[in-house]
């Protein structure tokens, strides 16, 4: 009589077992539940491979970027600015008297296009040999000062009425003028002295234009007129070119050097 399948079953199982027991346990020194315990990510890619753990995989460096979720970016420089680029103003630290030559340059690239020159024909640009001498006195506040042409004692200043601002084709002109006080409106004759803002960082020289109304011109800019030598003071240089196509302006600003 055949056994019952059963019997076979159970018979293969016991002889299975039997045979696996009898097989000699793999590296019987380590313990190979040890990969459930925290301390076997510090171990080397030799022990773990020992224990039939796969290596770690290469550690790589990431570098974060600006746009990278929950990553600090490291430092990174930033793009060179424009030549004449806006810039935190430093103030001088206690009042400081300046003697030198004024030098116009470009806003677009920073070129020069001359020296402040006090001609009989009033104030224009000219060669560094030209230039007129300046003398200031820069104060440790933000207080707007004068600037003297030194030979004469003549103030560099601003002259006519006109409102200016951005987006308005107004514009003053850059010329001599009667002494004025800070932050006061253009005098009878029309003018003001007392505009001038001086950043040792740069060493240029800023205007600051109060309107007629009383009110600062949140914006003074400078532009040189080729065709009429002379400079217009206004808060919207392209404006002012784009109102007068037959002699448009240069936009620039100036810059102090010492004698």
């Amino acid at each position: 009589m055949l056994p019952s399948v059963p019997a076979l079953f159970l018979a293969f199982a016991a002889i299975l077992a039997s045979t696996v027991s009898a097989l000699p346990a793999p590296h019987a020194d380590l313990n190979v539940n040890v990969a459930r315990a925290p301390e076997y990510v510090q171990w080397t890619n030799a022990r773990r491979m020992a224990v039939g753990l796969p290596p770690l995989a290469p550690r790589m460096k990431r570098f974060p970027t600006p746009t990278e979720p929950g990553l600090v970016a490291r430092h990174v420089p930033s793009a060179s600015p424009s030549p004449l680029a806006s810039a935190p103003v430093r103030l001088a630290n206690g009042p400081t008297t300046y003697t030198g030559r004024v030098e116009a340059r470009t806003v677009a690239d920073g070129s020069s296009l001359g020296f402040l020159r006090l001609s009989s024909s009033g104030v224009t640009l000219g060669s560094y040999d030209e230039a007129s001498s300046v003398t200031f006195t820069a104060p440790a506040s933000n207080t707007p000062f004068d600037v003297v042409f030194t030979d004469s004692g003549m103030n560099l200043g601003a002259v006519g009425t006109v409102q200016i601002a951005s987006g308005l084709a107004n514009a003053n002109t850059l010329e001599v003028t009667e002494a004025t006080s800070a932050h006061a409106r253009p005098a009878k004759t029309g003018g003001e002295s007392a505009i001038w803002r001086f950043s040792t960082t740069s060493a240029q020289l800023t205007p600051n234009w109060v309107n007629p109304d009383g009110s600062h011109a949140r914006t003074t800019k400078l532009g040189w007129v080729p065709s009429d030598a002379t400079t217009v003071v206004g808060g919207d240089i392209d404006a002012y070119s784009a109102a007068h196509p037959a002699a448009p302006a240069v936009e620039m600003a100036l810059f102090f050097m010492s004698d």
